[in-house]
């Protein structure tokens, strides 16, 4: 069967296992972080019957459309001081822990299995099935 994909995305997955540790270890911590913003957008939202797919990330208090600069994973918690960058609203440990937490595990998944394996997968679903559950109560 052909295909229309460019060879490189074709063949990403050989390809990304060419790259030095290092990069592989950053990749796997970048795409961890975002699991874990995406599972508290997730537990943020989806109580309150918001879209998870079509809104923009937002301050949940002033509303204001969130920069790109504040969407990375931790480091724009540590850099705002767990506050909003527009409205200065204190925001609890939560975010950061959840995202430390998938980072920690994605990048303890690629050192203790083998890293042909370190993909997000259904693991990762059961962990923001529990955040919910824990969120409800």
């Amino acid at each position: 069967m052909e295909t229309w994909l460019p060879i490189y995305l074709v063949d990403l997955p050989q390809n990304l296992l060419l790259l030095p540790h290092s990069i592989q270890l950053l990749l796997v911590a970048l795409v961890s972080g975002m699991a874990g913003s995406f599972i508290n957008m997730a537990v943020w939202r989806i109580p309150r019957g918001e879209s998870i797919v079509f809104a923009r990330s937002h301050c949940p208090v002033c509303n204001h459309t969130l920069g790109i600069k504040d969407l990375i994973p931790l480091l724009s918690y540590l850099c705002l001081l767990g506050r909003c960058a527009y409205c200065k609203t204190h925001f609890g440990p939560r975010y950061f822990l959840i995202e430390l937490f998938m980072v920690a595990w994605g990048t303890s998944t690629y050192f203790f299995l083998d890293r042909k394996s370190t993909r997000l997968n259904s693991s990762h679903l059961v962990i923001s099935y529990a955040v919910f559950c824990l969120k409800k109560k």
